[in-house]
Parts: structure tokens; sequence; C-alpha cells
């Protein structure tokens, strides 16, 4: 937990604390597993501070446009594509 705030500070400035991180669900796979976390808070994207060698670019996309990407190949990570799909009809 103290990583991931670690991180989410340093990559895009934002302050969050434990109260705010949630574990939505563990994958396993079979040599691996990957822990999947959210944190629900109002930003304004505008406003982030990011780290420009770490994060390429913050925005909101609708459940319909993280749709189209995944359909479209779009820059989603492969690996990640079970999460986003969980997440969208889950959360």
């Amino acid at each position: 937990m103290e990583a991931i705030i670690e991180e989410i500070n340093e990559e895009l400035g934002i302050e969050i604390d434990f109260s705010e991180i949630t574990l939505f669900k563990t994958y396993k796979y079979e040599d691996a597993f990957k822990d999947v976390f959210y944190i629900k808070k109002d930003i304004d994207v505008n406003k982030l501070k990011l780290q420009l060698d770490e994060v390429e670019y913050v925005k909101y996309l609708s459940k319909d446009e993280i749709m189209e990407l995944i359909n479209n190949n779009g820059n989603i990570r492969e690996t990640n594509i079970d999460a986003f799909l969980d997440l969208i009809n889950n959360i």
C-alpha cells in the first residue's frame, strides 16, 4: 500500500491515503498474480503533475471509449484487458 501511495504521488502528483485504496480483484496466472486496486477520488486531470518519463498522458474515458480501445487494439496492454472488463462490469 505504501508503494501505491508513493508511486501515485511521484507519477501524478496526487496525495492519497490508505483509506482511499480498495483492492478490486486478484488475478492468478500460471506463474504470477496481479492485484488490481482502484481509488475513487475527484480530481482535475488538468492540475496533475505528470512524471513525463513514466506517464505519457492522462484523460477520462467513458465505458464505451474503453471498450472501443479494447475492441480496436487501442493503447491497452493485453495483460490488462481482463481487469478493465471486470472493472467496467462491476463498478
